[in-house]
């Protein structure tokens, strides 16, 4: 008897689901072309991102061939420090300074994008990944300086960042032990 295994294929290799094998420009990142795409940065310089600035917990503000763009993480939601018209709202200071020692300055990242490549902001949308593996959304959740959030049609990290919301929310990590959940005023 054959122990026969039923294969399936992927829209992606594993591992890295995203990847997308092959030499991939940056104008794959800023919306040239659909669906998901992936952008290695193994080091700092043309066609690569490196971290320019972290404007709050949820923002920041990446280069790319010597260009400054805002980038909206996707996936997350955290709280309010520079809303141009919310007060700044509990945990906020705390997740921005955190994202800020996750993601200095001149730190090189890989970019991952989901379906759609900018906001009504023209923002970028993207998952950010640093070179040493961590997937900055999803730690975001994890360690409760965010929450998650998803916008259809850009939800393909939907079930991780989901179930760490909840672990985050059920063990009272960060913004869920300090706040009464996101989007709460300063105490």
């Amino acid at each position: 008897m054959h122990n026969h295994r039923r294969r399936t294929t992927s829209r992606y290799p594993s591992g890295d689901r995203l990847l997308i094998v092959g030499l991939v420009t940056s104008a794959a990142v800023l919306g040239v072309g659909c669906g998901r795409q992936h952008m290695s940065t193994a080091q700092p310089g043309p066609g690569h991102a490196v971290v320019h600035e972290v404007v709050d917990g949820d923002t920041i503000k990446i280069v790319i061939d010597d260009r400054i763009h805002q980038v909206r993480l996707l996936g997350v939601d955290a709280p309010e420090t520079v809303h141009p018209t919310k007060p700044e709202q509990c945990y906020g200071r705390q997740a921005s300074d955190r994202l800020r020692s996750a993601l200095p300055v001149g730190s090189a990242i890989r970019l991952t994008r989901d379906i759609e490549a900018r906001d009504h902001f023209d923002r970028l949308l993207l998952y950010v990944h640093r070179n040493d593996g961590l997937f900055v959304n999803q730690w975001l959740v994890e360690e409760g300086l965010a929450d998650s959030v998803f916008y259809e049609p850009n939800t393909y990290h939907r079930i991780e960042l989901t179930r760490a919301a909840n672990r985050a929310r059920a063990d009272g990590v960060g913004l869920w032990g300090v706040c009464e959940g996101p989007d709460q005023p300063l105490p």
